[in-house]
């Protein structure tokens, strides 16, 4: 799988960009001034770090220090792969879980650390899979991907026409789309989600029924971001 380009708010990206200039948009004769806001480019780069099960090769890790020119990821997705890749490509990089952290280093080199709430996993029903994190400042998110048909009823009617353009292009050039989507939960509602989710988890009978319905509760009322397309080779 080859990470091909993506899309942040209707507006493509394709190509390697210069690390001061973030992401671009090279299609065009004025390349880096159709682009998304630079806060929007970050929360969709750090969705592809964070929403996902990839595994980072223990002996990349020398005396503590994760040298990130030289990870190794693993994961029983090829497609996940392709996405933590092409967000390492445009300065923002999965460097790995430690003691419970998923850990990003970003454009300016520095590592933010994710605290992991919960992994809501992939299945062939729901077709999209989600995280819930804590962020270092104690704000809780939630970052989703999965297929347009998944994402798009979940998400703002307003924000789905200009993501829908790109994959529907996309997906005619035979290149495999999936939809990211976010949300913050309040305090007090993530204690009801944590509750129903342990609750969840926990139950003898009917267990995974139980946890796709409160998948399914959680999902609901997020914001699109964008989209991303990966090639198969």
């Amino acid at each position: 799988m080859e990470f091909i380009e993506c899309c942040i708010d209707g507006h493509k990206y394709k190509g390697v960009a210069q690390e001061t200039d973030g992401l671009s948009q090279t299609d065009g004769p004025l390349p880096y001034l159709d682009r998304a806001d630079k806060n929007r480019e970050e929360l969709f780069l750090r969705a592809l770090c964070l929403c996902h099960t990839v595994e980072v090769k223990p002996n990349d890790t020398v005396d503590g220090v994760t040298e990130s020119s030289e990870l190794t990821y693993m994961s029983s997705s090829p497609d996940e792969i392709a996405l933590v890749k092409g967000a390492k490509k445009y300065g923002f990089t999965f460097v790995g879980v430690q003691n419970g952290y998923m850990r990003v280093e970003n454009q300016r080199k520095e590592i933010e650390e994710y605290e992991l709430l919960h992994t809501l996993n992939f299945d062939a029903v729901r077709r999209r899979m989600s995280v819930i994190v804590k962020t270092q400042t104690g704000d809780i998110l939630l970052f989703c991907k999965g297929a347009d048909s998944a994402v798009f009823p979940r998400v703002q009617n307003h924000e789905i026409d200009l993501i829908k353009v790109h994959v529907e292009h996309n997906a005619m050039e035979g290149y495999r789309t999936l939809c990211i989507a976010f949300k913050e939960i309040a305090p007090d509602d993530y204690e009801r989600v944590n509750r129903q989710l342990i609750e969840a988890k926990m139950a003898l009978q009917d267990r995974e029924e139980k946890m796709e319905k409160v998948f399914d509760e959680i999902e609901t009322d997020m914001h699109l971001i964008g989209a991303t397309a990966v090639e198969d080779k």
